[in-house]
């Protein structure tokens, strides 16, 4: 993992910043590698200290998995920043962030396959 600052990279899986310990929300960045390596550049919004931290899943099945399972984790955050909005606005957008990320999560599920595609009703007008 390659660093700016020589500190030492945080563990998988944190969100603080490892030189001042500030939660940090999201990567700046995030890489896809075809081989299913998940690459995050993050940057603290408050000392500026930058790092990088990977994923490497054990196998496509527990990527697939965890897609939709990271994406439903982001809408519980969202459902959680609401909770701590300090005006009615900032309320709806946490909980349209929240809708929206339920909703990719549902997308990636129909995806990856795990839920079958919804049928839809044939237009009235195409009879045969």
């Amino acid at each position: 993992m390659i660093q700016d600052d020589g500190q030492l990279p945080p563990p998988q899986g944190a969100d603080g910043c490892p030189a001042c310990g500030r939660l940090v929300m999201a990567p700046v960045h995030s890489t896809y590698l075809p081989t299913g390596k998940l690459i995050n550049q993050w940057r603290c919004p408050v000392c500026r200290n930058a790092w990088q931290s990977s994923a490497d899943p054990a196998s496509s099945t527990d990527l697939q998995a965890s897609r939709s399972e990271h994406l439903r984790e982001n809408a519980g955050h969202c459902l959680t920043l609401e909770g701590t909005a300090p005006d009615d606005t900032a309320r709806q957008q946490f909980r349209r962030m929240g809708d929206a990320w339920l909703a990719l999560a549902d997308t990636q599920d129909w995806l990856d396959g795990v839920t079958p595609p919804v049928s839809r009703p044939s237009p009235q007008g195409a009879q045969a």
